[in-house]
């Protein structure tokens, strides 16, 4: 379990997010830049935003010149990622994409995949939440609550053996403080708890998601 807190005073930059261009016919890059890329901090080299995700898709896909840039704003900031998805191929001669590292091409031509992972806050503060709330949930601890709390997380349709996730408390007055946790997932359906510390008598907003 790691605890992870923020810099007073200093705004991170936004992430990259993610861009979905998808045709049932042909998709032509030959110039021009698509971007995903993490956002400026307080300073441009310092909490810049991490990088995005690209993703192309239709039966072809050419180009001669284009550029996908889903890298983080500065060296510190985490990478994205570029995906193409094509059943011809052939006609990409030259597609740049930023960070190289982060590049793929493949032939699975779905949208969304079935069914679509879900990740669900089902319990925080002693508070069962139904199925299907969501990433986000609300708490505020009145005078005398223990601070030490815990925040269960439900993981479903995940690929993979370990899941890494983090859960963030935000108070209305204070910094948000994060936890990070890996959940293993090789079972299927699983749920992981996150040990947090929660501010006593002050509107806490709790969320989660992937890292």
């Amino acid at each position: 379990m790691e605890e992870v807190t923020g810099t007073p005073g200093y705004g991170g930059g936004g992430g990259g997010g993610a861009i979905l261009l998808a045709s049932n016919t042909k998709i032509e890059l030959n110039s021009g830049d698509i971007y995903a890329r993490g956002g400026s901090g307080y300073v441009c080299s310092y909490n810049g935003g991490s990088g995005g995700a690209i993703r192309l898709v239709a039966p072809v896909v050419t180009g001669s010149g284009g550029r996908c840039y889903a890298n983080g704003y500065s060296s510190s900031a985490g990478d994205g990622y570029v995906r193409i998805d094509a059943i011809d191929l052939s006609g990409i001669t030259r597609i740049t994409s930023y960070p190289s590292s982060l590049y793929n091409v493949g032939r699975f031509l779905g949208i969304f995949p079935n069914p679509v992972p879900r990740l669900d806050i089902i319990e925080a503060v002693g508070q069962t939440i139904p199925e299907g709330a969501g990433t986000s949930y609300t708490a505020h601890l009145p005078p005398g609550s223990p601070s030490n709390q815990t925040v269960l997380v439900q993981i479903k349709d995940f690929t993979g053996t370990n899941l890494p996730i983090r859960v963030t408390l935000t108070p209305e007055s204070g910094d948000p403080i994060s936890y990070d946790n890996d959940i293993d997932i090789s079972g299927g359906t699983a749920t992981g708890t996150v040990n947090v510390v929660f501010p006593i008598n002050t509107i806490t907003h709790v969320h989660t998601w992937t890292k």
